[in-house]
C-alpha cells in the first residue's frame, strides 16, 4: 500500500522559517527541504501531524532523519526519542508506536493495525547532536491491506450519505409496504468473510431477506480477515409506518364502491339534502397526520361542512394520509356526485275528499295512514314529484301526476309503498299509505 501521508495538510506544534511542516510531506529530501522545531523538551514536545482527511487504516510508519538530506555524521543528525500517535479529532491522542536512542538515518517501523484521521510524530528528544532541535526529511504512513466495500445497495431505499468505502454508518427510509429488504455488498482490498446481520453473503450478491419492523432497524455489514481489524458498516433503515385509511365515509351520502385501502379513487354518492356534508376519515395508524382539502382532520372524527352547491358532480375532496414515523403517504381522491330532487309534492288516494290522508301531505313526512270504507275494493295513489323525480307505487313506474293502477284492497290494513327517486345521482325518499279497510 502506498505513502498515504504524501501532499496531505501538515501542521507543526512549531517551525523555523523556511523549514515548514508541509516540506515534511511532500516527498523530496535535501538539506533545506525539511521541517525544524527548535523547541523540543520531555515536558513540551515537538511534534509534526498529518491531516488524512477521513479515518486511515494504517501499520507502517517511516521517519527519514537529516542524514538522508545528507548531513553527517549520520547518528549525530537522527532524532533519539520520538513516537507516532493517532487521533480522531487532533485533541485526544493515543501512542502507536515509541522509539528510544535513536542513531539510524531512518526508521521503518511496522505496527499492528490501526485507524485514525490525524497522525503525528512526537519528539521528546531531539537530534542526538543538540536534543532541544528536531528535524524530518520526510514523514511516510502507509496504508493497511484491510477489507472494504467498493459498493452497497439496498433492495429498497438510497443510502444517505451517497456511498463511500472510507464512510461507516449510512441511514436510509422505505414505505410502510416495504416489508424485507436484501442488501447487495461488494467487497474489495483483502480477501475476507462477509456477513450481513450475522449471516454470511457471497460478495456482488443479494443477502437474504431482512425483515423491517415499522421504524428502526440496523443492517450490519461486516468484512472479516485474519489479522485485519473487523470491518463493519452499518445502516440504520426506517421503515414507514402505516399511511393507509381504513374507512371515509359521509353523513349525508356514501362511496360509491366499497373502501379498500389500497384503492385511492373513488366516487361517492352524496344525497339531494347534502348541500353541506361531512366526511370521516379513518387512519390504520391513528397518530398518522391527515389532511382533507388541504386541512388537517382527526382520524374517527368528521370533518366539514365541505360545500355540495351543484346537482351532479362538485370539486374533488382529496384526503392525504402521512406517516407517522418515516416518510410515506397516500392520497385518496373522492368526486362527489350530489343527487338530483328526490322530494315528493304531492301525495293523495284519487276520488277521496282531501286526498284521504292522515296527517296532510308535507314533503318531509313518510308515513300516513287512511280509513276506507268496506265497499272501497281498490284505490288509486297519485304522487307529483317536486322536481322531475322517478317514482314507482308498490315497485310499479308511475308517471309524476298520474294516477297509479287500481291497487286492491283487502279487509284490514294495506301497506302502499310510494317511491320518489333522483334522476341524477342516487337518493330516494319512500313514502308510506297504511290504508285500513273496514269490515262488512
Amino acid at each position: 500500500m502506498g505513502n498515504i501521508a504524501l501532499s496531505k495538510i501538515a501542521t507543526a506544534s512549531s517551525y523555523v522559517l523556511p523549514f515548514s511542516p508541509n516540506k515534511a510531506v511532500d516527498g523530496f529530501t535535501a538539506p533545506l527541504n525539511r521541517w525544524v522545531c527548535n523547541s523540543v523538551s520531555t515536558a513540551y514536545p515537538g511534534w509534526l501531524m498529518v491531516d488524512m482527511g477521513s479515518q486511515k487504516f494504517v501499520n507502517r510508519w517511516v521517519v527519514k532523519h537529516m542524514c538522508v538530506g545528507g548531513f553527517t555524521p549520520s547518528q549525530n543528525y537522527a532524532n533519539r526519542d520520538y513516537k507516532l500517535q493517532g487521533s480522531n479529532d487532533s485533541v485526544s491522542w493515543m501512542d502507536i508506536d515509541t522509539v528510544t536512542g535513536n542513531t539510524q538515518s531512518t526508521t521503518d517501523r511496522t505496527t499492528a493495525i490501526v485507524s485514525f484521521r490525524y497522525y503525528r510524530v512526537s519528539v521528546t528528544s531531539g537530534l542526538n547532536a543538540n536534543k532541544g532541535l528536531a528535524s524530518i526529511e520526510e514523514l511516510e504512513i502507509y496504508e493497511a491491506p484491510v477489507p472494504f466495500l467498493t459498493n452497497l445497495t439496498l433492495s429498497s431505499g438510497t443510502l444517505n450519505p451517497a456511498f463511500n468505502s472510507t464512510v461507516y454508518n449510512y441511514t436510509a427510509s422505505v414505505g410502510y409496504d416495504v416489508t424485507s429488504i436484501t442488501v447487495t455488498a461488494t467487497s474489495g482490498g483483502t480477501a475476507s468473510t462477509m456477513t450481513v446481520n450475522g449471516v454470511t453473503t457471497t460478495s456482488g450478491q443479494p443477502s437474504a431477506p431482512i425483515s423491517l419492523n415499522v421504524g428502526a432497524n440496523t443492517v450490519t455489514v461486516q468484512l472479516t480477515s485474519p489479522g485485519v481489524p473487523v470491518q463493519t458498516y452499518t445502516v440504520a433503515v426506517t421503515r414507514a409506518s402505516s399511511p393507509y385509511l381504513t374507512n371515509i365515509t359521509f353523513d349525508k351520502g356514501s362511496l360509491a364502491t366499497p373502501f379498500e385501502k389500497n384503492t385511492l379513487t373513488y366516487n361517492a354518492n352524496i344525497q339531494y339534502d347534502g348541500t353541506q356534508v361531512y366526511v370521516t376519515p379513518t387512519a390504520e395508524d391513528p397518530a398518522a397526520a391527515i389532511t382533507v382539502n388541504g386541512s388537517p382532520a382527526t382520524s374517527g372524527v368528521p370533518f366539514g361542512p365541505i360545500a355540495m352547491p351543484n346537482i351532479g358532480n362538485n370539486a374533488a375532496i382529496t384526503i392525504v394520509v402521512t406517516s407517522k414515523q418515516g416518510a410515506d403517504s397516500r392520497t385518496y381522491t373522492i368526486t362527489p356526485t350530489r343527487a338530483s330532487d328526490c322530494y315528493l309534492s304531492g301525495l293523495l288516494i284519487v276520488g277521496i275528499r282531501g286526498g284521504g290522508l292522515t296527517p296532510a301531505f308535507d314533503r318531509a313526512t313518510y308515513a300516513y295512514t287512511s280509513n276506507v270504507a268496506n265497499s272501497v275494493a281498490s284505490v288509486q295513489i297519485q304522487a307529483t314529484a317536486e322536481n322531475g323525480g322517478n317514482i314507482t307505487v308498490n315497485g310499479i313506474s308511475v308517471q309524476s301526476g298520474q294516477p297509479s293502477q287500481p291497487i286492491n284492497l283487502q279487509v284490514s290494513t294495506n301497506l302502499v309503498t310510494v317511491v320518489c327517486s333522483s334522476e341524477t345521482g342516487v337518493d330516494s325518499k319512500t313514502y308510506e299509505i297504511t290504508i285500513t279497510r273496514a269490515a262488512q
